[in-house]
């Protein structure tokens, strides 16, 4: 299970309607559980701490296998993405061929799309904006981009900066029954706030991390020079 403390000022007890707080505690807990999911997700690295909890994320199963076939070396940095466009379409090339059409994406830091932006502006075909709903969704050769604040943020030697796929071949996520929250007003009292507790059940498992001889439904991109 993943907590979330959601802090509530004072002035917004005091002067804001029910609306308000509503909203302001809602937004700060959904977005806190969100991130602890995403990071279990994507990057935890199986630490028995309060942060991992002992949860392998899809990363390092990726990294954990030697020679795997899913994971893909690519020569530079981010910045030589332009350069090495060849290294996107071998991606897409690797994901095995059992892996769920409609639900390949691309996943990476907002940051990353700052060097993925002009490539996809620049490709042929689908446009590298489209509306889904009442939103712009970024994409880059015909999949969509999702961001993910818990991947590196800038580019690391040798560290996964950008995931292709269908995640739901390689991943599965339990989230088993409603968010539970509890109140204290003791929490942050010298802070003239409230503390909301939120409890979500939540578990993660990599059951298909690939081999040496065949990629699974995702591969990672890894980036080899400074």
């Amino acid at each position: 299970k993943i907590a979330a403390l959601c802090p509530i000022t004072g002035d917004l007890m005091r002067y804001g309607t029910l609306a308000d707080i509503a909203n302001e505690t809602f937004a700060l807990m959904g977005k806190s559980i969100v991130d602890k999911k995403n990071h279990l997700i994507m990057t935890a690295d199986g630490t028995a701490d309060t942060t991992d909890g002992s949860i392998t994320g899809l990363i390092s199963a990726l990294d954990a296998v030697s020679g795997n076939a899913s994971v893909i070396s690519v020569p530079g940095s981010w910045a030589d993405l332009e350069s090495n466009v060849e290294y996107l379409y071998l991606a897409m090339a690797t994901v095995a061929d059992w892996a769920n059409q409609d639900r390949m994406a691309w996943y990476c830091n907002k940051r990353m799309w700052a060097y993925l932006e002009k490539i996809a502006r620049s490709a042929g075909g689908t446009s590298y904006m489209q509306m889904v709903g009442q939103k712009p969704v970024p994409y880059l050769f015909g999949y969509p981009v999702k961001f993910v604040s818990q991947m590196p943020s800038s580019h690391t030697v040798g560290a996964t900066g950008l995931i292709f796929g269908d995640l739901s071949g390689a991943v599965a996520v339990a989230s088993v029954g409603n968010v539970e929250t509890e109140l204290s007003r003791e929490f942050y009292f010298d802070q003239d706030a409230v503390c909301l507790r939120a409890i979500s059940p939540f578990g993660v498992s990599v059951y298909q991390p690939g081999t040496s001889g065949a990629a699974t439904s995702v591969v990672a991109l890894s980036f080899d020079a400074s």
